[in-house]
């Protein structure tokens, strides 16, 4: 009797830690387990999406991609590059191969009402812009802002710099093509921007490419800006560097006091642009935005009412 009690005993204390060890080895297992197995990521047409796999009603993201026929990859990971274990730390990555990358928020964790504080341009300069900036960039306004070093470049002079950068960019169907020198991220050297031109008129669309220099005179592309009916200029305010914006109304407007619809202004470092304020014409008004770059080398974009 006194042997089946041990017996009884020592079985219930197996089946325990028996219990125990399953419990411990599930919490390793879904503490390690990351969130890809979980949602199923897919092209379809110029959209790629991220649905839950098990109820895609549950959750369904659409991020919209220009660039969709460049698609080479897409997938969830840390803003470090990491596999996610938590939705919380998940962004989605889309590699778009010779056009660079895109980085999205399915998740909503990028806080969007929260204020943003502009670091890299100024007040001073944003009252600057906010008083003065017009289409025609008026003696007022350049008054107050120092000449930028950049110099044009013909496509002897390009192709001699780097005819990579020529190769990677030039298109015989542009309707026209501008190649500079400038230091567009403020390190002191000189980098490469390239405007390309489709379509005639003052709505056409400008495709803007940014090499960045680096070592050994070779160029690495960073970043492109794609506008329409839009008006480009690099500035320059207390010594550094900056590239505006201007987002044109395609109508007469001379009676309105504002004659855009938006003027960004974007402060580029290593070869990326860390910073963008946007000021917005509104019932009289101007609205100043300031957007962030939060990740890796690409600008995603943390937004808020300054």
């Amino acid at each position: 009797m006194k042997l089946n009690k041990n017996y009884s005993k020592s079985l219930f204390l197996f089946l325990l830690m028996s219990i125990f060890v399953i419990l411990l080895c599930l919490i390793i297992f879904y503490n390690t387990k990351d969130i890809t197995q979980k949602y199923n990521i897919y092209q379809s047409d110029d959209f790629i999406i991220v649905e839950n796999k098990e109820n895609p009603e549950a959750f369904c993201s659409k991020e919209w991609i220009y660039y969709y026929q460049y698609i080479k990859d897409a997938y969830l990971c840390t803003k470090e590059g990491k596999n996610p274990k938590k939705e919380k730390e998940a962004y989605l990555y889309i590699d778009l191969g010779e056009m660079g990358e895109w980085w999205a928020d399915p998740f909503g964790n990028l806080q969007k009402d929260n204020v943003v504080k502009n670091k890299y341009i100024p007040d001073e300069l944003i009252n600057i812009l906010k008083k003065y900036v017009h289409l025609d960039f008026g003696t007022s306004f350049i008054s107050w802002i120092d000449e930028v070093k950049i110099k044009e470049l013909t496509v002897d002079e390009v192709k001699k710099i780097s005819f990579d950068v020529f190769n990677k960019v030039y298109d015989e169907e542009a309707v026209s093509q501008w190649y500079y020198q400038v230091d567009f991220d403020n390190d002191g050297i000189l980098d490469i921007v390239v405007y390309s031109k489709w379509g005639m008129g003052r709505l056409g669309f400008t495709e803007t490419y940014f090499f960045q220099q680096i070592a050994n005179g070779q160029y690495n592309k960073t970043y492109q800006m794609n506008t329409t009916a839009s008006i480009t200029k690099f500035i320059q305010y207390n010594k550094n560097n900056y590239i505006m914006n201007l987002d044109m109304r395609d109508y007469e407007v001379s009676e309105l006091e504002y004659d855009y619809y938006n003027c960004e202004l974007y402060y580029f470092k290593e070869g990326y642009p860390q910073e963008t304020v946007r000021i917005t014409p509104e019932k009289g008004q101007l609205n100043v935005t300031v957007r962030k770059r939060f990740v890796n080398n690409f600008i995603n974009i943390s937004e808020g009412n300054r």
